[in-house]
């Protein structure tokens, strides 16, 4: 069962956003991500559906058992990176992606992700990407949170997961609220309409796409992106909504 807000499985925040301007940062964002160098991995909770690979919650799992002793202990003296990239070229880990942060929070506390004074600056990728900080100035908020880009390899799917619901706690803190989109606000933004994204209905089993480049979810339901032959971004604004908007979405 979807969740959602007001009884949509999605908003279309293309009304309230610079839809052009919104497409126009295609090509600043690519060569902005080409300039940072080494990315690192974008973290995915706990897969629910597809059990047929492992992904960087399997960093553990070796079932070769002519590695596995060696695997194991090789792990255990590698940092957080280290041991993705290692388990990926030793294990056969996927790693789905990875993420720029361009403000996040300081004690990486998930909810603070949506408070202005809980999150910081990282002026070095901020540098990288100024069409999209003026951008984000344009957009309807009384206050920014975190500002994310999320990059998705080829051939491997988003995997369905709820940021809420399935969140480790080790990294950050759940929101426990079905509702509590309304005080926590964001707009996800696919900028050249290339990512498939998705909320998913569990007890139907059925997908339902979103058609817009701008949109605001609830992030307690299930939610993923369809694998691509090409890799695709897009980026995350959290945030406080203005009281207009906040009237006008009904929150």
């Amino acid at each position: 069962m979807i969740e959602g807000i007001n009884g949509a499985p999605y908003v279309d925040m293309s009304p309230y956003v610079d839809t052009a301007a919104l497409e126009s940062l295609f090509i600043p964002m690519a060569r902005g991500l080409a300039q940072c160098g080494p990315l690192p991995a974008a973290y995915f909770p706990r897969k629910t559906k597809n059990r047929s690979y492992k992904d960087m919650n399997d960093l553990g799992i070796c079932d070769d058992v002519n590695i596995k002793e060696e695997y194991e202990s090789t792990l255990k003296k590698l940092g957080p990176q280290q041991k993705l990239r290692f388990a990926e070229l030793a294990n056969g880990v996927l790693v789905g992606g990875s993420h720029v942060s361009l403000r996040y929070p300081i004690d990486r506390n998930y909810k603070d992700i949506f408070y202005q004074d809980r999150c910081k600056d990282n002026l070095p990728a901020q540098a990288l990407f100024p069409e999209l900080m003026t951008f984000v100035k344009t957009l309807p908020f009384e206050s920014i949170g975190r500002i994310i880009i999320f990059i998705s390899n080829p051939y491997i799917e988003g995997q369905i997961h709820s940021d809420t619901r399935d969140s480790k706690v080790d990294l950050f803190a759940p929101l426990s609220l079905k509702d509590a989109y309304k005080d926590n606000n964001f707009i996800w933004f696919n900028p050249s309409g290339k990512k498939d994204f998705f909320v998913y209905d569990e007890e139907q089993d059925a997908k339902i796409p979103f058609t817009s480049k701008s949109c605001f979810f609830n992030t307690w339901d299930f939610h993923g992106a369809e694998a691509s032959p090409i890799t695709t971004f897009s980026f995350r604004v959290d945030g406080k909504f203005t009281k207009d908007l906040k009237t006008k979405l009904g929150l």
